[in-house]
């Protein structure tokens, strides 16, 4: 496609913080259990919507391999959204 969104949402990554991660059902379930105390607040808020879009404006190769250049557009604005979605 040369153009498209990313809807997946976000929350903060249990394993590596302060980073943020796509959040799923398995990353969801590992939080059960965890103490506010020992983890923090932050690590345990719901994840939230995120929206990218993306618009692809140049395809090429760069030393033997295929790159594709891609324009993105935060929706939502989250903290880290475009790294974590691309």
């Amino acid at each position: 496609d040369s153009e498209g969104s990313i809807n997946l949402p976000l929350m903060r990554d249990y394993e590596f913080p302060p980073y943020m991660r796509v959040s799923t059902d398995e990353h969801q379930r590992a939080l059960i259990g965890l103490d506010v105390e020992d983890v923090g607040k932050k690590l345990l808020e719901r994840p939230k919507e995120s929206l990218t879009k993306y618009e692809v404006v140049g395809k090429e190769e760069l030393e033997g391999n295929a790159v594709t250049r891609v324009k993105l557009s935060s929706v939502s604005g989250r903290t880290h959204q475009l790294n974590v979605h691309c």
